[in-house]
């Protein structure tokens, strides 16, 4: 978590004086909050943890929430500094992805923020499988960093449906999203 006292905060620059990497501030004109950037941000799990400290000293400093802007997504100043808190790959994951529905796929939105591309899966395949095939799809390419192509397969549990994975490069197919992941996403249809 967070430790206010490895922050600095000069103007418009908050320093995270263990790591080094130094965030931007800026005020919204209509005065909503301030957007935080970080100058030396890497989509990385590594830059995405950096990020979630900075949020969190701005909390701890008098913020009233955090909003991953890219996906519009809001957390309260507890379930933040909690995600951060406990540090784990998941909370990074719940603090950056979401998961949608769209009318022919589920999937996720918000993988480029580590740096990754989403996934998507069909609706046939029904809520909780494709629910629980996202998240281990995408916790499963963060965690473990495995090379993959078109054509490989995926398999979320023991039992569970096999997955053949197809790389679609082009974000203007992306239903899910008016901001589409830059880096694409991958197909996974029943194999």
């Amino acid at each position: 978590m967070a430790n206010s006292q490895d922050f600095l905060l000069a103007g418009e620059e908050l320093y995270n004086r263990r790591s080094r990497y130094r965030f931007s501030l800026h005020c919204n004109p209509d005065d909503t909050g301030y957007e935080l950037t970080c100058c030396s941000f890497e989509h990385t799990l590594r830059g995405a943890k950096e990020l979630q400290r900075a949020g969190t000293a701005l909390l701890c400093a008098g913020g009233t929430g955090i909003v991953v802007d890219s996906i519009q997504l809001t957390h309260a100043p507890a379930e933040w500094v909690k995600l951060d808190r406990d540090g784990r790959t998941l909370d990074i994951y719940a603090a950056y992805v979401r998961f949608l529905a769209a009318a022919n796929s589920f999937g996720s939105f918000g993988m480029h923020n580590l740096g990754l591309p989403d996934v998507r899966v069909p609706t046939e395949i029904g809520l909780v499988e494709a629910s629980r095939t996202v998240s281990s799809f995408n916790l499963y390419v963060l965690i473990e960093q495995p090379k993959l192509a078109t054509g490989h397969t995926f398999c979320a549990a023991e039992h569970a449906p096999r997955f053949r994975l197809r790389r679609v490069e082009s974000p203007s197919t992306e239903e899910h999203s008016t901001a589409p992941n830059p880096l694409g996403f991958w197909s996974l249809t029943p194999a």
